[in-house]
């Protein structure tokens, strides 16, 4: 079953932003039902808030999102249902805006942002590289993308 959440992120705020992923994660476990396997979908830059413009600048903001991202996966193993949430990567000295399916205690599959906006309030293409392709997975037998 797949249950699309909307959570009020807020640029900076990791922790608090995980706070309330973990917390509409864990009312999705409950209302579902002893057969179920959940996949929970948070919205894009869900773990760090968006958009987060000039921090993205910072190593160290980079590196507490992802560090972040694994921690939440980490939960994925025996606490948390599986879920994709939206993040940042940094990798190979390249920064992406990116889509995370954790499950089963690990980021199972990570999806570079492919279309860049870079007109009116956006300006992704400042700070992001270009992710190379879609994504396709399965989960609980039934493929996503």
């Amino acid at each position: 079953m797949l249950r699309l959440i909307q959570i009020n992120s807020t640029v900076r705020d990791i922790k608090g932003n995980i706070d309330q992923i973990v917390a509409r994660l864990t009312q999705c476990q409950t209302s579902s039902s002893p057969n179920e396997t959940p996949l929970c979908i948070f919205p894009e830059m869900a773990i760090c808030g968006y958009p987060p413009e000039d921090l993205l600048l910072r190593r160290s903001f980079q590196t507490a999102c992802m560090e972040a991202t694994q921690a939440l996966a980490n939960r994925t193993k025996d606490e948390l249902p599986a879920m994709v949430v939206g993040g940042i990567w940094h990798e190979n000295n390249q920064l992406f805006n990116a889509g995370f399916y954790l499950s089963e205690g690990n980021i199972q599959h990570i999806h570079k942002k492919v279309m860049l906006p870079n007109e009116g309030v956006f300006d992704e293409k400042r700070y992001f590289a270009t992710g190379q392709a879609p994504l396709i997975f399965e989960h609980a037998g039934m493929k996503i993308g």
